[in-house]
């Protein structure tokens, strides 16, 4: 089989989500088997924590709020990196591994990503995330370190980056020195993928009765995921893997798979003109070699 040209020995778990409903509020725990999995013999996993979600300005609020402080400027990128990581760390040490920010190497990035045993790059704003790679030079090394087979674990913003670009994303657009991402997988992802919903009138109006906010959101007038997915396509020849919450792909041995507890929809270019027909939804435990190839 004819593989992408910059295969070479990926180990990778690229995660939709982090938090699912099973388990509120908990990072990581629906998938905690595949993670540990994953990380078999690894003690100490480098964290990446450039996304920056914006969850850590109201971890920051509430510290002040219950420190009397009336400070309300907006926390700093370094602060935002030391909630996230902190956040994380004990929730690490949970599944038995040592977590240790990308920022506390004082050699800086390049290397610590050079001697790491694993990597783990978050979630939160993919702009944020790829921006911080280019300007601090580790992208290049984050993407030998790849090559090379060092267990890599992304979710959400960490997983749309191993693909060829960060055009599928969610986030809304920052300035950027390039959208090009790590360009280990010869696809595009689009994590926290969601079909529109449509629902009859009658439903409709039993739902408005019990929430009227529920109902109001049937009626958003907004792209869906998949017009989105279209738009790219209009620039973009790479085929789209949707991931749905609780859905994940394994990247190994040069085989990919879909892992996880949903499944993932696949769009490509040539099909966007028929509405993506027939639609390709894919089950967990799926093969999905052919998106490997050129």
């Amino acid at each position: 089989m004819l593989k992408h040209a910059f295969f070479m020995n990926p180990n990778m778990l690229l995660i939709s989500n982090s938090k699912h409903s099973a388990h509120p509020g908990k990072y990581l725990a629906y998938c905690e088997a595949e993670v540990k999995a994953h990380l078999t013999g690894v003690k100490t996993v480098l964290f990446i924590p450039y996304a920056e979600p914006g969850d850590m300005d109201k971890i920051v609020g509430k510290e002040r709020q219950d420190a009397g402080s009336d400070d309300v400027s907006i926390p700093s990128p370094q602060r935002r990196y030391l909630e996230y990581t902190k956040l994380l760390q004990k929730r690490f040490a949970e599944m038995g591994f040592y977590l240790e920010s990308i920022e506390d190497n004082l050699r800086g990035p390049v290397e610590a990503i050079q001697k790491a045993q694993a990597i783990y790059v978050g979630g939160g704003n993919t702009f944020d995330l790829l921006q911080k790679l280019y300007t601090t030079g580790a992208l290049a090394p984050l993407r030998d370190r790849i090559k090379e087979g060092i267990p890599y674990l992304g979710v959400s913003a960490g997983t749309v980056i191993a693909g060829m670009n960060m055009c599928s994303t969610n986030d809304n657009p920052k300035p950027m020195v390039s959208m090009d991402a790590l360009q280990i997988l010869p696809f595009c992802i689009k994590p926290h993928y969601q079909d529109k919903v449509i629902v009859s009138d009658e439903i409709k109006a039993q739902i408005k009765a019990i929430d009227p906010q529920v109902a109001a959101m049937l009626d958003h007038q907004g792209e869906s995921h998949a017009d989105r997915i279209r738009e790219f396509h209009h620039t973009f020849p790479y085929n789209v893997m949707g991931l749905r919450e609780g859905s994940m792909l394994q990247v190994r041995d040069e085989q990919l798979t879909l892992m996880g507890y949903n499944t993932a929809r696949l769009f490509r270019p040539e099909r966007m003109m028929a509405d993506y027909t027939p639609l390709e939804d894919y089950s967990p435990d799926t093969p999905l070699d052919f998106l490997l190839q050129r």
